[in-house]
């Protein structure tokens, strides 16, 4: 008898209750086997006593999946997901379904369109969820028009300068065009610094993350922008946590500016939204020696404060203490960023990263350990000094361990006296348990690279996988030339450092390699190289195949110009 466990082959990616409609969606990635079955296999949906079913389909983006809408009013309080085959039925998840009455939704309405009293008192979660079920999303196309000027600029430079401009008034760049709205309050929830804003008589929420502004909730208005980085499903779960704390949304009086907040999680977002904002805002006049300047802890890669040597340090807090310091002193917090996204050559935006990239090279210079205790003496002597990338994580060349192996392989009989850096995952200044198994990770696959070299590798191999971005920046500044993926990989040594090398990346990433600054780098033809993944796969993750013998032959293109 053949029969499949759903919670091995099947995802909910969907299941949404609406004021009038329901709507349902499961995806199995890996179910080919719908083909043997002698019965169809179904989607069985229990509430009460009735039952809806719904046959098993190819899904858009391969596998198989079920989909299905019903009336929301047909409902009870209680649903039974169930696979059937036959007779045979095999109970997945019972799910307990939200409501909200037309009074408490429009309790809910009135009050972020004005009514100060309207916020019910009781059960905020399962009203706002309920509330943002029936939202209309907006994300790019035809805007309405009060909102379509915000919309054009909402993640760029232009408007993170113009709130840096408003600070010290507590107010943030018009969202509805009536005029810079007063920022009432601010929380860090999730990844997310969100904003809570008054024009006129509407309340809502800014979402602060990439940029400035990821997204905007206008209860008032039922309406939700979406900008960049941010996806509806997101803004639920922020607004459900934001709703266990109803005082947030009455604060007694406006927030007063209490300082910027700058980085993010991952190095190229906080390298290139958030440190280019940061920029930006220098170069505006708009960073005052008593503006505090603050990371969320891990989500700083170097000391801002000591590397671009700043008047005010650069505090570094857990999320727990930011939000209490901004709740108990009544001030709010302005993140900084923009969205870097496709402009790589944009002379402006280069001329920013050109600023923030000369000033960590300076404190590289001046404040590396391994330089002071002549760590990179020996390093530096090899002739030519190559770094390698390595990704243990995503988007990583898949032969690169016999394949990196044998390209040095291959140099060192060029040039014996080759020297190799060893690259890697970069951490956080606060690192953490999850950081050190991805760098662990990374070592593994440099130690399986090193039993393959067949030439001696005491004084000519570094490793700088998990080490201190500005120690990388440091050993980067001494090396000849590069091979290391052409995105996240090789942000240290080809923009902060600017040497010259060669990148490598999947076809589909390749598409979006104009989000990257590179000076002097060469790429493998796109044809030499195959992606490794299943259709479905995110762009972000997926994995590619290229020759060896592509990137020697790049590399030894880069080390001949390199010689007088």
């Amino acid at each position: 008898m053949l029969f499949v466990e759903p919670r091995r082959w099947f995802s909910l990616r969907e299941l949404e209750v609406g004021a009038s409609l329901a709507r349902l969606q499961l995806c199995g990635s890996q179910l080919a086997l719908a083909g043997q079955l002698s019965e169809p296999l179904e989607l069985e949906l229990s509430s009460g006593d009735r039952q809806w079913h719904w046959p098993l389909q190819p899904g858009e983006e391969g596998g198989w999946g079920f989909s299905g809408e019903l009336a929301a009013a047909e409902l009870g309080e209680e649903l039974l997901l169930s696979l059937r085959r036959g007779d045979l039925q095999l109970p997945w998840v019972a799910i307990r379904v939200l409501r909200a009455t037309p009074a408490e939704l429009e309790q809910w309405q009135a009050f972020f369109a004005g009514e100060a009293g309207a916020l019910p008192e009781a059960e905020l979660e399962r009203i706002s969820h309920c509330a943002l079920l029936g939202t209309a999303v907006q994300r790019g196309g035809d805007r309405p028009e009060a909102v379509a000027a915000f919309c054009e600029r909402a993640a760029s430079q232009e408007l993170v300068v113009e709130a840096a401009r408003l600070r010290h008034q507590g107010r943030f760049p018009s969202v509805l065009g009536r005029g810079p709205g007063r920022i009432l309050a601010s929380r860090l929830v999730l990844n997310w610094n969100l904003l809570l804003v008054q024009e006129g008589e509407q309340r809502f929420v800014v979402f602060q993350g990439v940029s400035s502004s990821d997204a905007v909730l206008l209860p008032g208005l039922n309406l939700l922008l979406l900008v960049c980085h941010l996806e509806a499903g997101t803004v639920r779960t922020c607004l459900a946590i934001l709703s266990r704390t109803p005082e947030f949304f009455r604060p007694s009086q406006p927030a007063r500016f209490g300082g910027y907040l700058v980085g993010h999680s991952r190095p190229y977002h906080c390298s290139y939204d958030g440190l280019l904002a940061l920029q930006a805002v220098r170069q505006a006049q708009q960073l005052d020696a008593d503006d505090a300047l603050f990371s969320k802890e891990g989500e700083a890669f170097v000391d801002l404060g000591r590397c671009l040597e700043l008047a005010q340090p650069h505090q570094q807090l857990s999320q727990e203490a930011l939000n209490e310091l901004t709740a108990s002193n009544g001030t709010y917090l302005l993140q900084l960023g923009f969205w870097f996204h496709t402009r790589a050559e944009d002379p402006q935006l280069r001329a920013l990263a050109g600023a923030v990239d000369g000033q960590l090279r300076n404190a590289a210079r001046r404040d590396s350990e391994l330089e002071a205790i002549g760590a990179l003496k020996q390093l530096e002597s090899c002739t030519p000094l190559i770094w390698v990338g390595i990704t243990g994580q995503k988007r990583s060349w898949v032969e690169q361990v016999e394949g990196t192996a044998a390209l040095l392989n291959a140099l060192h009989a060029l040039y014996p006296r080759l020297g190799v850096i060893f690259d890697g995952w970069t951490p956080p200044l606060h690192s953490s348990d999850y950081h050190r198994r991805e760098a662990r990770n990374d070592d593994r696959v440099i130690r399986r690279i090193l039993k393959r070299l067949n030439f001696k590798t005491r004084g000519r191999v570094g490793v700088v996988a998990g080490l201190p971005l500005l120690e990388k920046v440091r050993v980067g500044l001494g090396v000849d030339a590069f091979a290391a993926n052409y995105t996240t990989g090789s942000l240290n040594v080809a923009r902060i450092c600017a040497r010259p090398g060669v990148g490598h990346m999947g076809q589909r990433m390749a598409e979006s390699k104009h989000q990257h600054i590179h000076h002097h780098t060469r790429e493998i033809p796109t044809e030499l190289v195959q992606d490794v993944s299943d259709p479905s796969t995110p762009t972000g993750y997926v994995n590619y195949s290229l020759p060896w013998e592509a990137l020697r032959d790049e590399l030894i293109k880069v080390l001949a110009e390199q010689q007088p």
